[in-house]
């Protein structure tokens, strides 16, 4: 009798990368932490880090000015609550707060962003990146959504998935020189040192005093083998920032020698 042919078992999918695992790296240039933010690991384990990615502002909010005020006419003091809460550095306070905020409108999209910077700022990654997608389908083409949520795959250490979301930053504001910044950061990351550069020179065009994207380009010509075009870019770091005291100290911490200018 002639064998029946045998049907070849299914191959089973491969099992999904696990973004939540930071890769190894093992990275020089301790002399950028003080200045920039950048923490550097050198490890034989997996362990999470912060790069220097940049999350504006400073005071840890997103401006009011670019957010939407909840229609509800009790909403906008209690929203102004809790940006103050995160001003002050309360952010599992102004969490409960604007999540009150989103009870009156569960469709505003300021409290979800101000949700997700503080999320970041409690080193809560994977739940910005919750509140920040949740965000963005409310309103997909802000660019500042796009970026930030980059910065929390960042924190994540998914820096494939970082570098997306900042070039969606890019495509809707192209002028948003955080979102070059921080895709050159993640280009770092993924040892694309051709693509940061390009990116970081970008960043600084846009804003030419961010001491942060002057030390990120700088490690982006050191790592990847162009350490000649470090001075010139320190002096046009001097003659942009003359009188910036952290750009005098970054310069002199690269160079051993104190910036033109200072004392």
């Amino acid at each position: 009798m002639p064998k029946r042919k045998q049907k070849k078992a299914p191959v089973p999918p491969a099992p999904a990368r696990d973004s939540s695992r930071t890769p190894l790296y093992l990275v020089a240039g301790v002399a950028l932490v003080a200045l920039t933010g950048v923490v550097f690991l050198i490890t034989g384990k997996p362990a999470p880090r912060k790069v220097s990615f940049d999350v504006p502002p400073a005071d840890g909010v997103l401006p009011t000015a670019a957010v939407t005020p909840p229609a509800d006419p009790t909403a906008p003091a209690k929203f102004q609550e809790g940006v103050a809460l995160a001003a002050q550095g309360d952010y599992k306070a102004a969490i409960a707060v604007f999540e009150e905020v989103l009870r009156l409108d569960p469709n505003a999209v300021g409290p979800r962003a101000n949700i997700g910077k503080s999320y970041l700022e409690l080193g809560r990654p994977a739940d910005a990146v919750r509140v920040y997608r949740e965000a963005l389908r409310r309103r997909p083409n802000d660019a500042t959504l796009h970026d930030m949520l980059g910065v929390a795959y960042g924190q994540q250490g998914d820096y494939q998935a970082a570098l997306l979301s900042f070039e969606n930053a890019i495509v809707f504001d192209p002028n948003l020189a955080s979102a070059y910044n921080n895709a050159g950061m993640a280009c770092i990351e993924r040892r694309d040192y051709p693509r940061a550069i390009e990116m970081l020179r970008k960043a600084i065009a846009r804003q030419p005093t961010d001491i942060r994207a002057y030390a990120n380009l700088a490690r982006a010509y050191t790592e990847g083998g162009r350490p000649d075009q470090v001075k010139p870019l320190l002096d046009k770091l001097a003659a942009e920032n003359p009188d910036d005291p952290a750009a005098k100290q970054l310069i002199e911490s690269l160079t051993g020698s104190a910036a033109p200018g200072a004392r």
